[in-house]
């Protein structure tokens, strides 16, 4: 029973890291969450593009 609850306690820290990751990279202008290229990606230039 314990060995349940630690389990479910890591998953739900992975969960919660990943989210506020995620959260984090919106809010600086990223479109690809964790990509090493977000900054620099051609497709983020073409997805301006074809916004305007």
């Amino acid at each position: 029973m314990f060995d349940d609850v630690i389990v479910f306690l890591i998953i739900a820290a992975f969960v919660a890291v990943s989210l506020a990751k995620i959260s984090r990279d919106k809010k600086t202008g990223s479109r690809c969450a964790g990509c090493p290229l977000n900054k620099v990606c051609a497709r983020k230039e073409e997805r301006k593009e074809e916004s305007e």
